[in-house]
């Protein structure tokens, strides 16, 4: 059977891997087991292995016997492989500097629920086409304007923006429009800065 499953193997046959697992599977993780002392990383070396044994299927012998040595030298060398990069991780996450101080994130929660108490909905927003949507606006009270981006209330696809007055200044008075965009027409070019 093995010869044959060698042959079948080298050949890259996917349902001999399956066959070499069935086969093999208990053995290698009984020896893994033996190796690490541990079922989880056990099966971890029993997975590398396959995969190993799959990668390295070109390199087995035509001829011999069992194959079991050649998968338990696998999964040997698995769990060598394996054991010295958690020794390397080990050893880079100690040489890691040590901050144990904690940053303190309210400003930054309080900056954002600021900011999300700012936003509103504005309906029957028209852009400089005439062209009525759903606009959202961000109150900045900084500013004695607001700018609001406004799209299409079915397709959402943006129309233009306008900058209102939030509040009387100079000759302008609340609620007047002091600017107004709209996009007419799209379009899509290979480079930037090309023009369609």
């Amino acid at each position: 059977m093995d010869t044959h499953l060698r042959t079948r193997i080298r050949a890259g046959d996917h349902d001999a891997s399956g066959d070499l697992f069935d086969a093999y599977a208990r053995s290698v993780c009984n020896h893994a087991f033996r190796l690490t002392g541990d079922w989880a990383a056990a099966e971890d070396v029993v997975s590398l292995t396959f995969l190993d044994a799959w990668r390295l299927r070109e390199r087995l012998d035509a001829d011999g016997g069992s194959l079991r040595p050649w998968l338990l030298g696998i999964a040997t060398n698995v769990t060598r492989n394996t054991r010295r990069a958690a020794r390397r991780h080990a050893a880079a996450v100690a040489r890691l500097p040590r901050d144990t101080t904690v940053r303190d994130h309210a400003e930054e929660v309080a900056g954002r629920v600021d900011d999300a108490g700012r936003l509103a909905l504005v309906e029957n927003a028209a852009d400089a086409a005439g062209r009525t949507g759903v606009a959202i606006t961000r109150e900045d009270p900084d500013h004695p304007t607001r700018d609001e981006w406004i799209s299409d209330e079915e397709t959402h696809e943006f129309l233009g923006e306008r900058s209102v007055a939030r509040e009387d200044h100079a000759d302008v008075e609340e609620g007047t429009v002091t600017g107004n965009t709209a996009v007419l027409r799209r379009a899509v070019v290979d480079k930037p800065g090309q023009r369609p």
